[in-house]
């Protein structure tokens, strides 16, 4: 009997992407479409958003860098611009070309993609939410009893999270994130991304505002690198570009 795509997928979720697949270029509405039909996919069976809840495999390529990709290739032409994206599978020392048409004629970007995340913060409470359903994500984590093998059972302070301390949070990780890839070498006219998680934290415009002055005086030394920079939320459509003329209104 031929087995389906989508029963391949249920049985293991590590089949639902590939390198040839992921290294296609796109424009920013055929990388929209992919994405969607690929989480989609994940959420088929419960073994595979457990798989994608703690990024293994290609997904957290695809949680980390894809979707800040589209994100940006998105709001880039809503500007105006025509482009494709074609994100890269091997050594680079880059994580996608964009290549965008400037004067009838298409010049090529080389994108860094970082995500300001906790990373371990994070995989705890995914290995918590796996095993027991649900999980506080903001809550502070004052213990834990297993292993990622077996399964870990995570305890918190049983307090409200408060919003300044979420945003200060995501405002250090932000500036981290900033940090480490200037230290780094990139060739000319090289692009960077920045996506956070926005889910929590900035409910109204005066956080953002927060959040675009910590992005505009405390990352401007990203020019230095970089010709481009960028901050994109993950979930609330928070999107800006680096500029050392920025004022806030």
């Amino acid at each position: 009997m031929k087995v389906t795509q989508i029963e391949a997928a249920q049985a293991d979720p590590s089949s639902i992407l590939s390198l040839e697949d992921i290294a296609h270029a796109r424009t920013p509405d055929e990388l929209k479409a992919w994405l969607f039909r690929k989480f989609q996919d994940f959420e088929r069976s419960d073994d595979a958003k457990r798989y994608l809840r703690l990024r293994r495999g290609l997904s957290k390529k695809l949680v980390e860098e894809l979707l800040p990709l589209s994100l940006l290739g998105a709001e880039l032409q809503k500007g105006g611009a025509i482009l494709s994206i074609n994100p890269t599978t091997g050594n680079e020392s880059y994580d996608a070309i964009v290549n965008v048409k400037e004067d009838e004629k298409w010049k090529p970007y080389l994108v860094e993609v970082t995500v300001a995340i906790d990373g371990h913060d994070d995989s705890l409470r995914m290995e918590h939410l796996n095993r027991h359903g649900r999980v506080s994500l903001t809550n502070p984590i004052i213990g834990q009893e297993g292993t990622r093998k077996t399964g870990r059972s995570l305890r918190f302070v049983n307090i409200a999270a408060n919003g300044n301390d979420l945003r200060e949070k995501v405002f250090n990780l932000v500036y981290e994130a900033a940090r480490s890839k200037a230290e780094k070498q990139y060739p000319k006219h090289s692009w960077l991304l920045v996506g956070f998680e926005d889910i929590l934290g900035f409910t109204d415009a005066s956080h953002q505002k927060e959040l675009l002055y910590v992005w505009h005086r405390g990352c401007d030394f990203l020019l230095n690198s970089f010709s481009r920079a960028f901050l994109v939320g993950l979930h609330r459509s928070f999107f800006a570009e680096l500029r050392r003329d920025w004022y806030p209104s």
